[in-house]
C-alpha cells in the first residue's frame, strides 16, 4: 500500500488498541476483584466455600483460587479482543484503500484508473490476507457464537424461573452481570467482523459510477475481474467456515435470541400463574375451615 502511496490510518488504530487494551485491564483486575471479594467473605460464608471446595478454606487455597481465576480470565479474553484487534486493522487497510480507490476513479469524469490492473490486484491480496486469517479464527469463532449463545438462554431460564431458581438480589445482579458481558463479547465480535465485510465489498458503490464510454478491451476485462470479486464469495471472517459474518447474520442471531427470550418468558409466565391458582385453591379451603382432601384408605376385609 505505501509503493501505491494510500496512507494509513494508523493514529486511528492506534486509540483503537489503547482502548481495547485499557478495556481488557479493566475486565480482568474486575473479574479477579470480585473473586478477592467472595473469598474474603463479603458475600457469606457459603459463597466463599463454593470458591474453595473441595479444598479447605485457607489462605494457601485462596491465593492459589484467585492466581487461577486471574490467569483463567486473562486466557479467555486475550484470543477474543486479538482478534477483534486483527478485524479492526483489516477494516482500516480497507477503508484506507477504499478511500483510495474512489480518489482515483472520480479525479477524470468518474472514467476507469489508468492502473486498475494494479489496484486490483492489491484488493485481492487483502482478499487473501483476510482468507489466510479466517482460517485461524473461523474455529474460535465458531465457538464463541455455539457457547456464549448457549451460556446467555441458560442465563435468562435462570432469571425468569423465578424465586425458586434465584433466592437473592444479589444473585439476580450477578447473573445480570453475566448475561451483560455474554451478549457484550457477541455483539463486539460479529460488529466488528461484520463491518469488515461491509469495507471488503464497500468498492461497488464505486464501481457502479464508473463512465465506461470509450473503455479500451484491456480495462473493460480488468473491470469484468474486480466485479467478480466484488460480486462472487463473500470476503469477511466466518464461523467454522460455514457462515460468513456480516450484518443479516447479526440480525438472524438478534431475531433468534428474541424469540428465545419471549417463549421462555411465555412458559414462565404459564407456571407462574398455575402456582398462583393452586395457592389461592388452598387459600380459599382453608379459609373457609374445610379438610384439605386426603387420599381415602380403604377398609380391606380382614383375613381368618
Amino acid at each position: 500500500m505505501k509503493q501505491k502511496g494510500i496512507p494509513f490510518g494508523s493514529k486511528k488504530f492506534k486509540k483503537q488498541q489503547q482502548f481495547l487494551c485499557i478495556l481488557v485491564c479493566c475486565l480482568v483486575l474486575g473479574n479477579t476483584g470480585y473473586h478477592v471479594c467472595v473469598l474474603t467473605g463479603l458475600f457469606g460464608q457459603d459463597a466463599e466455600l463454593f470458591e474453595t471446595t473441595p479444598f479447605p478454606s485457607n489462605v494457601f487455597t485462596k491465593i492459589l483460587s484467585t492466581v487461577a481465576k486471574f490467569y483463567a480470565t486473562l486466557a479467555y479474553m486475550t484470543p477474543l479482543f486479538y482478534i477483534i484487534t486483527v478485524s479492526l486493522l483489516m477494516k482500516t487497510i480497507l477503508d484506507d484503500f477504499n478511500k483510495f480507490f474512489t480518489n482515483q476513479t472520480c479525479q477524470e469524469s468518474c472514467k476507469i484508473p489508468e492502473d486498475i490492473h494494479s489496484i486490483r490486484l492489491l484488493y485481492t491480496k487483502i482478499c487473501k490476507a483476510i482468507s489466510d486469517l479466517d482460517k485461524d479464527f473461523s474455529y474460535f469463532n465458531g465457538n464463541i457464537f455455539f457457547w456464549n449463545i448457549g451460556l446467555a438462554l441458560f442465563i435468562l431460564y435462570v432469571i425468569l424461573k423465578g424465586p425458586s431458581a434465584v433466592t437473592e438480589s444479589f444473585e439476580v445482579v450477578i447473573y445480570a452481570y453475566w448475561l451483560l458481558m455474554t451478549f457484550g463479547f457477541l455483539a463486539a465480535l460479529s460488529v466488528v467482523e461484520a463491518m469488515v465485510n461491509s469495507m471488503a465489498h464497500a468498492p461497488l458503490d464505486t464501481i457502479y459510477y464508473i463512465n465506461v464510454q470509450d473503455i479500451t478491451v484491456e480495462k473493460l476485462a480488468q473491470l469484468n475481474l474486480f466485479l467478480s470479486k466484488l460480486t462472487g464469495t463473500q470476503v469477511g471472517f466466518t464461523t467454522c467456515g460455514l457462515l460468513t459474518i456480516t450484518k443479516e447474520f447479526i440480525l438472524t442471531k438478534q431475531s433468534m435470541l428474541d424469540q428465545k427470550f419471549k417463549r421462555l418468558q411465555a412458559k414462565n409466565k404459564a407456571n407462574f400463574c398455575s402456582f398462583k391458582d393452586g395457592e389461592k385453591v388452598v387459600e380459599d379451603i382453608l379459609h373457609q375451615g374445610r379438610p384439605l382432601a386426603t387420599p381415602r384408605i380403604l377398609n380391606l376385609p380382614e383375613e381368618g
